[in-house]
Parts: structure tokens; C-alpha cells; sequence
């Protein structure tokens, strides 16, 4: 977890022996307590006595240099050589991620795949170049919980956001504004996670992700899951606060979604049409998602407006396809719109079907790859479930099946 340059005295990984004196460093406070306690016992073991008095004086005078050094340097600063001191084995470790965010760390930490809790694998947290002379430990990286300026403050910080992430689980409509990250090749080949701006409206939904995008770096895998009624406060201050969904979202960031049912006066429509979408919205609702309705958008209306607002009065996320994403070859619109319409299910989203003039295209004798991608539309609109919305520039080159099935 913690990386430091090889040449660095205070974590050259030598022999085991080293190791093992360093965890009796970090282990002196406690012995001395041990040795206090037992001295002040009236049926006193000797025998415990001799060893932790053995060794409390071997430590110290193994490491007398280093106490010298450290009692040389002001409250919680220290050099390079002495780094090493701060950090014993299993401590929590405060830090920022890659989004800002304040964040605890321990060598393992805990995440979410969207549907258990558990720890993963340890990964490096901070690499602390070498430097000269002494530094604050609050000038580092990352520092020790327990010396932070403001522990009690971030530890409930931390404690409230992992019970964010704990509550975060499964799908769930949030808005979001800022920096997210999202999973980049570079000219090698090599998948490193780039940030990009978002603001607006997010799916969270980690499994979905995991199926989309199988053995991405975005949403761990959980070997061991964790029941989450029986988590410490320590473990939700690991939990990873990072919500997935195409990319990583700061949990921080991330607000429930409030619905504005008036945004419809902002369409330039007249009443009647108003009424008439209002009223495909309520049916939908009230049919228990059972039955679906398409919608064919007018020009000189505001397509995504339009889309924007059913969406927003339906109370669903709003899913945006290009007629370009699903292909040209009957296979692949075959393989996509049926993905697509099942992320549209699992989400319960309202679809924005933009340059749908391919699929919608009148069948004829001349054109066999057509007309076999107008069949596939059609069979996958007669068993959609949802709301869907169509634009179009040639409303007059409609194949007819379309005409019981669209709403004008």
C-alpha cells in the first residue's frame, strides 16, 4: 500500500528479521503499557516481566537513533528515513482519490460490485518521493487517521458516506455535476482511467456495468462477501467511494433526483398536444408498465427538449440511441437494439430513438438488407414494454406496419 523509492532505509524490504523488529517499533507503546500493568499487579509473573522488560530495552536501544532523530523534529514532522515510523502495519490511512475526495485507506479496503460488500485486493495508494530535511506528516500524500487535524470530523465524514455507498446499491437515477473517471486505452493497449466532465443525470448500476464491460478496472471483484448489517464504523469509512456506471462518480457528488412535473409548459406545443403527452404518461404509469407507446416527435419542436420532458414527467432516466450506434448490418442493429432495449427495461427508461428514418423506411422489393432491418425494429417494437420516442424527417415514407403501433 504504502510505495517509497528502493533506496529508501525506512521500507528496504530485506530479510525477514527486519520485518519482525519493526513490528516491535510499532509495538513498544503497548509493551510498555503491558509492563506497567503487570509491575503493578500484587500476584506479579516475573517471568512476563523479564521479557517485556527484555524487550522494551531491546527496541529501544535497537532503534536508539531513530527515537533520536524523531524527538529531535517538531510534533508530527519527521525526514525521510523516519517515514517508515508513522505507518504501522493495519492503521487507516487518510488520503484523496483521483475525484478529490477525502478518502480512508488500509492496506485491504472495502467495495461494492453492486451487489455485495467485501474486501479486494490491496492496491498502491501514494508514492512519496525522497526528500531532504524534515516535513510535517500533514505535508505528505496521505497521513495516518489518527494525526489528522481533524479526526473526529472526518471520521463521521467517512462513516456517512459509506453508509451513501451501502444505500447506493442495485440501480438508482442520480444527479451529478463534476469530474468523473472513466476506463481510457492508451496507444499501447494499456487501460489506464482518464477524467471527464459530467453534469447532469447518472445510472448508477455496477452489475449492468460488470455485464456491459466484463473484467474492467472500474467495479471490483468481491471474493468473500460481507454481511452489511454487521459492518464496524471502521469498515464504512474503507468502503470505496466511487459509484460505477460507465465510469467512476464521486459518491460525494452524487444528489437524489428531483423531478420538475411543470417543465412541460416549456415545450413549444400547443395545449392540446400538451394534454395529449401528459396524458400517454399518466396511461403508461397507471397500465403498470405494461403496455407501451411511441411517439413520433414533430419538426421545429425540440427533439431532446421533447424527450427531456417526458422523461422528466414519466419520472424515468432518459436513454439517448443514434440510429449510427447500432449499425448498418442487420446482425449488428439485431445485437444492439435488443441490448438496448434491455437496458431500457432493466432501467425503466424512457428511449430517444434519434435518425430513425432506416428502420422506419417503407419495405420494398429492391433493397432485401432494408427491409430485413425494418422487420427486426418492428419485432422488437411490438415486444417493448416502455416509452419509446422516434424522430424522423421523412414521416412520409413510413412502412405502414409502423402506422397502429405510433402515436402522432
Amino acid at each position: 500500500m504504502y510505495h517509497f523509492p528502493k533506496s529508501s532505509p525506512c521500507c528496504s524490504h530485506g530479510t525477514k528479521d527486519t520485518d519482525e523488529l519493526k513490528l516491535l517499533f510499532y509495538a513498544l507503546p503497548t509493551l510498555r503499557k503491558e509492563l506497567e500493568i503487570e509491575q503493578g499487579k500484587e500476584n506479579r509473573d516475573q517471568n512476563k516481566i523479564f521479557e517485556l522488560e527484555a524487550a522494551v530495552q531491546f527496541t529501544r536501544e535497537h532503534y536508539d537513533t531513530v527515537f533520536t532523530t524523531l524527538e529531535e523534529f517538531p510534533d508530527n514532522h519527521i525526514d525521510f528515513g523516519t517515514l517508515w515510523t508513522r505507518f504501522p502495519h493495519h492503521i487507516l490511512v487518510y488520503s484523496s482519490d483521483q475525484l478529490g475526495q477525502g478518502r480512508a485507506y488500509r492496506v485491504d479496503y472495502l467495495d461494492s460490485d453492486g451487489k455485495w460488500v467485501g474486501y479486494v485486493e490491496s492496491r498502491t495508494l501514494a508514492n512519496v518521493p525522497q526528500f531532504s530535511g524534515s516535513k510535517s506528516i500533514h505535508d505528505l500524500p496521505f497521513c495516518p487517521l489518527s494525526l489528522h487535524r481533524d479526526q473526529d470530523g472526518v471520521q463521521k465524514q467517512l462513516i456517512a458516506r459509506g453508509s451513501k455507498v451501502l444505500s447506493l446499491k442495485g440501480q438508482h437515477l442520480q444527479g451529478y455535476k463534476g469530474h468523473a473517471l472513466a476506463e481510457d486505452k492508451d496507444k499501447y493497449g494499456s487501460v489506464k482511467l482518464k477524467k471527464f466532465n459530467s453534469h447532469g443525470r447518472v445510472m448508477i448500476d455496477p452489475v449492468t456495468f460488470n455485464e456491459i464491460v466484463p473484467n474492467n478496472s472500474i467495479v471490483p471483484q468481491i471474493p468473500t462477501p460481507l454481511i452489511e448489517s454487521k459492518l464496524s464504523d471502521d469498515e464504512k469509512m474503507l468502503l470505496n467511494p466511487l459509484a460505477s456506471f460507465v465510469g467512476a462518480f464521486a459518491i460525494s457528488r452524487l444528489e437524489p433526483v428531483t423531478w420538475n412535473d411543470a417543465i412541460i409548459d416549456s415545450l413549444v406545443l400547443y395545449q392540446e398536444r400538451k394534454d395529449f403527452i401528459r396524458d400517454l404518461v399518466r396511461h403508461h404509469a397507471q397500465r403498470d408498465n405494461t403496455s407501451a407507446f411511441d411517439d413520433f416527435v414533430p419538426p421545429g419542436v425540440g427533439k431532446t427538449l421533447t424527450a427531456e420532458v417526458v422523461a422528466e414527467i414519466a419520472h424515468r432516466p432518459l436513454y439517448v440511441i443514434s440510429s449510427g450506434e447500432l449499425g448498418e448490418t442487420s446482425s449488428s442493429v439485431q445485437a444492439r437494439l435488443m441490448r438496448a432495449m434491455e437496458l431500457a427495461e432493466t432501467w425503466k427508461a424512457v428511449v430517444l430513438l434519434d435518425e430513425a428514418d432506416v428502420f422506419l423506411a417503407e419495405r420494398d422489393d429492391d433493397s432485401l438488407s432494408r427491409n430485413a432491418i425494418t422487420s427486426i425494429f418492428l419485432r422488437h417494437l411490438e415486444y417493448y414494454q416502455g416509452i419509446l420516442l422516434l424522430t424522423t424527417n421523412r414521416l412520409d415514407s413510413f412502412d405502414e406496419a409502423f402506422q397502429s403501433r405510433i402515436h402522432f
